[in-house]
């Protein structure tokens, strides 16, 4: 006969490791997802040239009815082509993040991919 004691201590032991490795994960794609939003860094000051890394690739992003959509591990972002406003995405929830940057138009240049996809940006 199953000794219930041993059973309930195992159960217990399986589903606190599954909701620690899930955790561990979510964190995991959500820190990934914050560290790929902008792979550049420096040039914080005008005339915004003097950064290091890639700008973004827009070319790698969904385009939707109104902007560019790049999807995320856990946190999606979408950028409006008409406002210029950045909107997070996390399960379903979206949320306005902020609007893009002097630094981010110059340096990522979302004003031209958007006008190559046929948008009339106005930020």
């Amino acid at each position: 006969m199953i000794d219930r004691s041993k059973l309930r201590t195992v159960a217990a032991w399986v589903l606190a490791s599954t909701g620690t490795l899930a955790i561990l994960l979510l964190g995991l794609g959500i820190f990934s997802d914050v560290r790929s939003f902008d792979p550049t860094r420096g040039g914080y000051d005008p005339p915004y040239t003097e950064y290091t890394g890639e700008p973004i690739d827009w070319s790698q992003t969904y385009q939707t009815s109104t902007g560019m959509y790049a999807s995320g591990y856990v946190v999606s972002t979408h950028v409006d082509c008409r406002t210029g406003m950045i909107t997070a995405e996390i399960f379903g929830l979206r949320f306005d993040y902020r609007e893009l940057s002097d630094r981010a138009v110059a340096v990522h240049e979302p004003r031209e991919a958007c006008e190559e996809r046929g948008f009339s940006p106005e930020f």
